[in-house]
């Protein structure tokens, strides 16, 4: 039978399965069998590895040149993979972030890292729990779903930054929920290290006449491109871009089974029509956050109301996302805890989620593929926008019949 308790059970032997498969890699990597570009463990870290290195040992100017990120790389693998070359794509600031795990070879960096990024998880979880108190009751469940959903697996083994994008929007939630609007743009700051997964929220700030947050965002912004200028000069954030230009497309084009936003979902459905999914990816997109700042123009933001209005946010943060990749979808477990304790039906919008995620492939007919997964959180965002509305006119309603009976009390 299909219920909510044998769907996490499901999601508990998965996260069994997850874990055996990387005690398996790891094995063979540190008998010598494999290397961390094999299998089952990417070589998304080694970015981040050789990023952290260059800053350690004084050569952070060089964290946009390729043949120096190279050569950290081949001396971390020990030359065992000679092609491998992973670019270092992420605003040099956060370079400073990995130094420390730099300090240690790459076996053991990337298990602390690992290890930092499930704290960070938990930690999310257990924050956002305080304001669910009917979610909080199910914590095992939670943490059984949490543990099976392929994300937050890929995003483990990939050695990934998920987990910071995750706690970085628990952190800005819970800051507007408190009313520390400067914190909350602080934090929307620091997200600049995937700047195409924390855009929206500067916008939010405006159309939500949150000033303070804006000032805080703006000076946190400073303060980072004034850094990062620092560690590689201007000619280095040229470079920087350069790379994005360059290694993008390919590299999008390689990862579009995996992606999960509106590019990649046309991108899969006219893939012989290159002009017209880049249009429908623009339209939609400005479409998309067109609503959200209209949202939040029109809406008062009450604790109850609030976590509707953020679970928009994000679900149209993640479809306007050009290089959405499945593990960003870590992030949804803070609007899949949030809706579970106020919309009845959230339970089955998240296990369709689940499902279609861990399958990880779009619906092929012939060269087209339809990306199930972005028309499920299309759908949801649709679904999160009518209750929102729905909310705003029974408020409405309820304001002016109060005013109509209360005048003729009074007359």
């Amino acid at each position: 039978m299909l219920t909510t308790r044998n769907l996490c059970l499901m999601a508990a032997g998965l996260a069994l399965v997850y874990v055996a498969a990387t005690l398996v890699s790891y094995s063979r990597i540190l008998g010598g069998d494999a290397t961390i570009d094999d299998g089952v463990i990417g070589g998304d870290y080694a970015a981040f590895y050789a990023a952290g290195g260059l800053v350690l040992h004084g050569q952070a100017d060089h964290l946009y040149d390729a043949q120096s990120v190279h050569a950290v790389q081949q001396a971390a693998i020990q030359g065992r993979v000679p092609d491998l070359y992973v670019a270092y794509r992420n605003p040099a600031f956060f370079a400073l972030v990995m130094a420390p795990f730099a300090a240690l070879d790459l076996l053991p960096s990337f298990a602390v890292w690992t290890l930092a990024s499930v704290g960070l998880i938990v930690t999310a979880i257990r924050l956002t729990l305080r304001t669910t108190p009917s979610v909080r009751a199910h914590w095992k469940l939670v943490a059984l779903a949490v543990g099976g959903f392929l994300p937050v697996y890929s995003g483990l083994v990939d050695g990934q930054n998920a987990a910071v994008s995750l706690m970085l929007y628990v952190l800005v939630y819970l800051a507007l929920r408190d009313g520390r609007d400067a914190h909350a743009g602080a934090w929307a700051a620091l997200g600049l290290f995937k700047p195409q997964l924390f855009f929206v929220l500067p916008l939010v700030f405006v159309a939500s006449r949150r000033w303070r947050a804006l000032r805080a965002y703006a000076v946190v912004t400073g303060a980072l491109a004034a850094i990062s200028v620092a560690l590689v000069g201007l000619e280095g954030l040229l470079a920087w871009a350069r790379i994005i230009v360059d290694y993008e497309p390919a590299n999008a084009a390689k990862l579009a089974p995996r992606m999960y936003s509106l590019k990649s979902f046309f991108d899969l459905l006219l893939p012989e029509q290159k002009n017209l999914a880049l249009g429908l990816t623009l339209i939609c997109s400005l479409a998309v956050l067109a609503l959200v700042m209209r949202v939040w123009m029109a809406h008062d933001t009450s604790r109850h109301e609030l976590r509707f209005l953020w679970t928009l946010t994000m679900l149209a943060a993640l479809l306007v996302d050009p290089h959405l990749v499945d593990y960003d979808l870590t992030v949804l477990i803070l609007p899949g805890l949030l809706l579970l304790g106020a919309l009845p039906e959230a339970v089955w919008w998240m296990c369709g989620l689940f499902l279609l995620t861990m399958i990880d492939a779009p619906l092929g007919v012939g060269d087209v593929g339809l990306q199930l997964s972005v028309v499920l959180l299309a759908g949801l965002a649709i679904r999160i926008w009518r209750h929102i509305e729905h909310g705003r006119r029974l408020s409405v309603t309820n304001f002016t019949l109060h005013g109509v009976y209360g005048g003729a009390r009074a007359a």
